[in-house]
């Protein structure tokens, strides 16, 4: 009833109040150039905002700046390497490994590295799964072999050359398998430049004012 409609009202006005203050209060929070959050009055708040430095407008995902899978797929969809063989699980893993630790990559923290390698890690589990459930590599290595006998002998060349269905036959049924979940060193290459460039792209920019964000999220 009545009284219901008057406390609702009371804490409503009370809740407002304490809004306003919080944003009087912290609203001239400010990212210093050296990543530090301070007042007006040069007070140190916070040494890292959120703990990592980033933008949650520019987050892509939960807490990270960057959706892996969505970039992952976005890569090889996009940039093909056609002349290029693709990579199993391990080879991923290690050129992500020693790719990473370059100074080009020093503009990202430790975990978000971490992340990048742990996501490629996932990947690779997956490409080296579906490699194994078809037996990519064993079948290739058996038009390998084909290829070989077929080219041995001088008639054999010859002929291929002149009829070349089986050595195309051959060349289709190799470059199916090679789509399974292809993904080779150019293409990974490109991730790695994608994700800093966005993480470099989410970093909080000196000067930002944070504290009516703040405010509000309490």
């Amino acid at each position: 009833g009545r009284e219901g409609l008057v406390d609702t009202a009371v804490k409503t006005a009370e809740t407002g109040y304490m809004q306003r203050r919080l944003v009087k209060y912290l609203e001239d929070l400010c990212c210093q150039y050296d990543m530090t959050i301070r007042t007006s009055t040069n007070d140190i708040v916070q040494f890292t905002y959120g703990g990592d430095s980033l933008d949650p407008i520019f987050l892509e995902g939960k807490d990270r700046p960057v959706d892996y899978d969505r970039i992952y797929q976005h890569v090889r969809a996009l940039y093909r390497y056609d002349d290029q063989l693709p990579l199993n699980g391990t080879d991923m893993n290690t050129f992500v490994a020693q790719e990473i630790v370059k100074d080009d990559y020093s503009i990202m923290d430790n975990e978000y590295k971490q992340q990048i390698i742990d996501f490629i890690q996932s990947a690779g589990k997956k490409v080296d799964a579906y490699r194994k459930k078809y037996r990519v590599d064993e079948r290739l290595e058996k038009i390998e072999e084909q290829d070989d006998e077929n080219f041995k002998s001088e008639d054999n060349r010859k002929r291929l050359s002149t009829t070349t269905t089986v050595a195309k036959k051959q060349r289709k049924l190799s470059n199916v398998f090679h789509e399974v979940e292809r993904c080779t060193r150019s293409q990974l290459l490109e991730f790695l430049q994608l994700c800093k460039s966005k993480y470099g792209r989410a970093r909080l920019e000196p000067g930002t004012a944070v504290g009516a964000l703040c405010a509000q999220s309490i």
